[in-house]
């Protein structure tokens, strides 16, 4: 059972449950191996530092502004956020985004929220992703958390195409991160989300303003 342990700083004592649209959600996801098909080819490299059961964390900083990717299929409540960095670290084998791709300049490397999606059988939530890592031993990446359910009990994963500030993946049945090999699409790294910590990171302009809100309502007191 999953569920956000969501960090505030202290500049961020005075904001509501929602981020700005100026502001910039950091995730930090812990995240276990729970395959390597390249230790099990004898393949060799780096990624034999990585066998089952290793732990490591991503960290994807989300920008939670809406009007950077605006929404394009009608009738579906879903909304791709621009990324500006992520981080990937296992064993010390350690990834950046690559360069060019962040800050996400297309729909391919977003943040993407969908909330109640009608699929027909089934009605899902989904926060996915596909991080374009630089490692050249690293080729296409799958990053999905999702929930599916019915309309007599909906998921509840997120709420809204909001980022989310909470999350209980604790009814999820998809938490997981999957890399392939650069060499070969059959050899990949298979990762199980097991925690995940939000932590809202204000502008300097949104601590500025929280600042004077802070002096304004001290006077008020007085």
């Amino acid at each position: 059972m999953i569920f956000a342990r969501m960090v505030y700083p202290i500049a961020c004592a005075l904001t509501t449950a929602n981020a700005s649209a100026s502001d910039r959600v950091l995730y930090e996801f812990d995240i276990r191996v729970s395959h390597n098909s390249v230790i099990n080819s004898g393949y060799g490299g780096d990624w034999e530092q990585m066998p089952v059961g290793s732990l490591g964390k991503m960290t994807v900083l989300v920008n939670d502004d809406r009007s950077l990717f605006p929404p394009f299929i009608v009738g579906l409540e879903q909304q791709k956020y621009s990324v500006d960095a992520v981080t990937f670290d296992v064993n010390g084998i350690v990834a950046e985004g690559r360069a060019g791709s962040y800050p996400s300049n297309v729909w391919g490397t977003t943040f993407e929220i969908t909330n109640d999606e009608d699929q027909g059988a089934f009605i899902t939530d989904k926060i996915a992703m596909y991080p374009d890592f630089d490692r050249t031993d690293f080729g296409k990446a799958e990053f999905r958390i999702q929930e599916s359910g019915f309309s007599s009990r909906l998921p509840r994963l997120v709420t809204s195409d909001d980022l989310p500030l909470e999350l209980d993946t604790s009814r999820s049945q998809i938490r997981s991160l999957k890399i392939y090999h650069a060499s070969s699409i059959a050899m990949y790294l298979n990762l199980s989300v097991e925690d995940v910590r939000v932590t809202v990171v204000p502008t300097p302009a949104s601590v500025a303003l929280l600042a004077l809100s802070g002096i304004a309502a001290t006077r008020r007191r007085r």
